[in-house]
């Protein structure tokens, strides 16, 4: 639904306007995952994030998370992000998407093997594309590794680290088992195996990204779903009509206080 990716967050609000206007349209986007991804996703694009580089402490009083947060909720507003997306648990971010209900996922991931077998008819389409620029002047993203964890009471170590070593060190195997599970690899003899012309964007991206998760014990207690402080914030900025400043404040002490028990 829209005539090309936008380049830039302003581009994103001007053509997700004119994508509103489109029959059958309720939203111009939905967001990808859960709340504190999308949240996430925003603090990026104004080229901040929710914890310090060390990730010894909150960075949710920077100055940019305000701006972030008023820019998300102004395009809520004006539908072009979807509240629901994010609010309603039960909402289908992707099957908006197919059902043509929304333009676009806005920081999606790779969809385009899911939509082969749930919805073939939106594959030749579908087109990908760097994130918008947005404050930051730069295109940038996050992402997950797929993590693979052996148990230290697991009664088979070795043969669990072969099997690992299996998956892994062959480039053909890796990419089988990328496209069973709609991820992509970082690797790249993996790379040069995918021929699909969609993932190209999510290679160049994962040029200039952000973890998504971070390598913390604490991480876990702040992003719990749906519960956890980050996810109760971001619900709050598309959610509520509550001051923005005092949504990042409230973020910001209940991070600092799981930080703090786990010093």
């Amino acid at each position: 639904l829209f005539a090309s990716v936008p380049k830039t967050i302003q581009e994103l609000e001007s053509m997700g306007l004119e994508v509103l206007k489109k029959h059958g349209v309720q939203t111009a986007t939905t967001h990808f995952a859960q709340p504190v991804d999308a949240l996430h996703q925003g603090g990026l694009a104004f080229g901040t994030t929710f914890l310090s580089p060390d990730y010894k402490t909150s960075n949710l009083l920077d100055p940019k998370w305000v701006d972030a947060a008023k820019w998300m909720r102004d395009l809520t507003i004006k539908k072009v992000f979807s509240a629901q997306s994010e609010v309603d648990q039960k909402f289908n971010q992707n099957g908006s998407f197919y059902s043509g209900t929304t333009g676009a996922v806005y920081g999606s991931g790779t969809m385009i093997n899911e939509a082969k077998g749930v919805a073939p008819q939106v594959v030749p389409v579908m087109v990908s594309g760097l994130q918008p620029a947005g404050a930051s002047g730069v295109s940038g993203s996050h992402g997950s590794c797929a993590q693979w964890s052996i148990f230290e009471n697991s009664p088979a170590i070795p043969e669990a680290a072969a099997f690992l070593a299996w998956l892994s060190t062959d480039a053909q195997m890796s990419y089988a088992l990328n496209q069973a599970t709609s991820t992509i690899s970082a690797d790249s003899d993996v790379q040069k195996l995918d021929t699909e012309p969609y993932d190209a964007a999510f290679y160049e991206q994962a040029k200039n990204i952000e973890p998504t998760d971070m390598p913390i014990v604490a991480w876990n207690e702040m992003r719990v779903f749906p519960d956890g402080p980050l996810n109760v914030m971001a619900n709050r900025v598309w959610g509520s009509s509550d001051d923005i400043a005092t949504i990042l404040s409230d973020g910001h002490k209940a991070i600092t206080d799981i930080l703090a028990k786990n010093l």
